[in-house]
């Protein structure tokens, strides 16, 4: 039974499901977190499921072909996420430093990630308050497809 990076559902002393994450480098040298939840058929059907909802969540990976290809030693921090009943309680700015020291004692030197500025819940506000900058910005153009 692992003893980091897993959450378990208990239901009347039993185990009813969980919910696991771990680290895997795909063929191609991309360093992911992956994640995996199971319910047991005790626990199914009783509302468990819900209740192991993910409060909160981050990807943090190491492109090394795109980083030799570029003369750096980046991670990236990205699908940052926290679910609205968790908000406002420092998660995402607690996996995001998390995530950055993973990426340091990898050997990276920086960290990227992309976020829409106009975010009405502060996710800005956040990476901001973890260190990040803008380095670049994107303009997306959008056009409405009226169908005949």
């Amino acid at each position: 039974m692992p003893k980091r990076d897993v959450c378990l559902a208990d239901a009347n002393g039993e185990i009813a499901g969980y919910l696991r994450c771990w680290p895997c480098v795909q063929a191609d040298g991309l360093h992911l977190y992956a994640q995996f939840g199971v319910m047991a058929p005790n626990g199914r059907r009783r509302g468990i499921g819900r209740a192991l909802q993910v409060a909160d969540q981050v990807r943090t990976y190491v492109d090394a072909t795109w980083n030799r290809a570029n003369g750096v030693q980046r991670g990236w921090t990205e699908f940052i996420s926290v679910g609205e009943s968790w908000r406002r309680r420092g998660l995402a700015r607690a996996l995001i430093l998390r995530s950055l020291r993973a990426q340091r004692d990898a050997g990276m030197t920086q960290s990227g990630l992309g976020v829409d500025t106009h975010n009405l819940d502060g996710a800005l506000r956040v990476y901001e308050s973890c260190g990040f900058v803008a380095v670049q910005r994107h303009c997306v153009h959008r056009k409405p497809l009226l169908l005949d």
